[in-house]
């Protein structure tokens, strides 16, 4: 049977289902991980070996799907086609996305080794960076595995260096066209916004000199780690000045 035969004698019903088959299976396999491993370690690598084999049942399916298409040439085999290439570009996106960010938070510095975070109910030292996920250990006896995609989460906490703290004081210059007093209180709610800052030590913001030009301001304030205090400078900077 050449392949006009082989399409000819498939019904579209047949693709529609392995869509939904396809989808169910991985789905009560996701749930079944969840519920059965309770390590979480075991789990998030079961996980990413379930997302890459998802990854691979979809874009054969695909092929097959596109190869069906340029021979029946049917709306419902267009339909199918596109949202075949949605799901396999979301599934190739959620591969690489913890990929992506990590590259992000490795250039711009936004976590260091030693960085004591809490997320979730998750909270200990970043001990290793790797090219997916951030080693945290807990103890020393445990560790776990935290995708960098993750470390966006709003509820990321930073508590700190090893229990450690580090003063940065420097200047910045104020236009004259912006109000001292209100322009104190924005400074020093940005500051305390940043990822940088110590955030059991509340940042000081004064005017040290006044001039017809503006104002010069003094900022104090504790970070977590003193490698931080080039990107905290620059941040405010860049700013306010």
């Amino acid at each position: 049977m050449d392949y006009q035969e082989y399409v000819k004698s498939t019904p579209i019903q047949l693709f529609l289902g392995l869509v939904i088959l396809i989808y169910l299976t991985f789905r009560a396999l996701h749930l079944l991980n969840n519920k059965v491993v309770h390590n979480l370690g075991n789990r998030q690598k079961i996980q990413r070996v379930l997302y890459f084999v998802e990854f691979i049942a979809w874009l054969l399916f695909t092929v097959e799907a596109i190869k069906y298409f340029a021979v029946a040439n049917n709306v419902i085999a267009i339909t199918l086609s596109i949202v075949l290439f949605v799901i396999t570009a979301w599934t190739a996106w959620f591969v690489i996305k913890d990929y992506v960010a990590g590259l992000y938070i490795k250039w711009n510095k936004l976590f260091l080794l030693n960085d004591e975070i809490e997320i979730d109910n998750i909270k200990g030292k970043i001990i290793e960076f790797r090219s997916r996920f951030v080693l945290i250990e807990i103890d020393p006896l445990h560790t776990v595995q935290v995708v960098y995609s993750r470390l966006f989460a709003k509820n990321v906490v930073k508590l700190g260096l090893s229990g450690l703290s580090s003063n940065v004081s420097f200047t910045i210059n104020l236009s004259s066209a912006l109000k001292p007093v209100e322009s104190l209180e924005n400074i020093k709610t940005y500051v305390y916004q940043l990822p940088w800052i110590n955030s059991k030590h509340e940042p000081i913001v004064i005017i040290e000199e006044q001039t017809a030009q503006g104002s010069l301001i003094r900022i104090n304030a504790s970070l977590i780690d003193i490698n931080y205090s080039e990107n905290f400078k620059n941040s405010v900077r860049s700013k306010f000045e």
